[in-house]
């Protein structure tokens, strides 16, 4: 049986209703538990399987967009295993009509059909930014949808070169602006010369770079992102400060080969507890430095590497994710589970 049978099966089985109450752990038979069982031995199929499963389950279920679930695994579907054609179409066709539902155009959208404003530009941000990544990665043609929604992100750009952006709670999409415009940065590395070639395109992405290069990012883990932009922008980070920044992240690295994401910036908790900066290895952790670090040039038969890669290997759970603790509330450690979960393939397949 086709997998998209089975998510299919599985999703009429557990009858969703679309536009239920969104809870913490969102999707029923998904939550990830600290105890959760390991694998004896690390399977990129069964997380691509997880990722397409609850990506699929999400969209349904909420339709609409979120970095730590549909927009984790679109970011990396390049990367994953068995892929499923039918299942990646449908999340991508419902992505893009929950971004034209947002689209100020009335000739496109009739008002009474828009949603609100103060959300326009975090969607198109972000999943615009998501869509042109993975198409580059992958290396196949930008979709159109995708070069048409960046056409109204530079039109909604601040003269500095930021853009408006509400202030909301979950990291790391929703509290920090500066992260954002660096994924978008990296996003317009992978848009085609003739679109980059238009007029507002040029001025935006030049006055993007520029807000990027006097602003500073707001921790290490904004750092690191911003890294992987300089990659194909070198004025948004001398050679001196990535390697300064390359030796800062190596220094994280636990003794068991991982590392931890609360130790790279400091991050407010919901529920009145603290972040240990201290804590153990993750997987949203591990995943991402490796994923960065190999992307950067680090050797990939460097002794940290290759630690990172066997805590990697050595700890995935039974239900195909890695686990992360929540850096918002304990009863939250799917989100950012989810989307460590993508950095980990990205990672094993980067550093392979």
């Amino acid at each position: 049986m086709r997998f998209v049978a089975v998510v299919a099966a599985f999703l009429l089985a557990a009858a969703s209703a679309i536009g239920a109450e969104i809870g913490p752990n969102h999707l029923e038979g998904y939550k990830a538990e600290v105890n959760e069982p390991k694998r004896a031995t690390a399977s990129i199929a069964r997380a691509s399987h997880f990722l397409e499963t609850v990506s699929l389950k999400w969209t349904r279920q909420n339709k609409c967009g979120t970095c730590h679930t549909n927009l984790a695994h679109i970011m990396a579907e390049p990367f994953l295993v068995e892929r499923d054609a039918a299942t990646e179409k449908e999340i991508r066709d419902s992505l893009f009509e929950f971004l034209a539902s947002y689209n100020p155009n009335t000739a496109e959208v009739p008002p009474d059909k828009q949603r609100a404003n103060n959300n326009i530009l975090w969607n198109r941000l972000i999943i615009a930014a998501t869509f042109a990544m993975s198409d580059g990665e992958a290396g196949v043609p930008q979709d159109p949808r995708t070069l048409a929604r960046f056409d109204q992100i530079w039109a909604m750009q601040s003269p500095d070169g930021s853009f408006k952006y509400p202030k909301k709670a979950l990291p790391f999409l929703e509290d920090d602006p500066h992260y954002v415009m660096s994924m978008l940065a990296i996003s317009a590395s992978y848009l085609p010369e003739e679109h980059l070639r238009k007029p507002e395109a040029a001025a935006g992405l030049k006055k993007l770079h520029h807000y990027l290069a006097v602003t500073p990012a707001r921790d290490q883990h904004g750092e690191l992102v911003l890294l992987r932009a300089s990659l194909t922008a070198p004025g948004l980070m001398n050679a001196e400060k990535k390697k300064d920044l390359i030796a800062r992240t190596l220094k994280l690295q636990r003794p068991d080969g991982g590392w931890a994401v609360a130790s790279l910036g400091n991050w407010p908790r919901e529920d009145g507890g603290v972040n240990d900066k201290n804590g153990p290895s993750d997987g949203y952790g591990t995943g991402f430095v490796l994923y960065t670090l190999c992307k950067s040039g680090v050797p990939v038969d460097s002794r940290e590497i290759q630690n990172g890669v066997a805590w990697l290997k050595a700890n995935q759970r039974e239900s195909g994710r890695w686990f992360t603790k929540s850096l918002w509330a304990d009863n939250m450690h799917n989100y950012v589970s989810t989307i460590g979960t993508a950095y980990a393939v990205m990672a094993l397949q980067q550093c392979a």
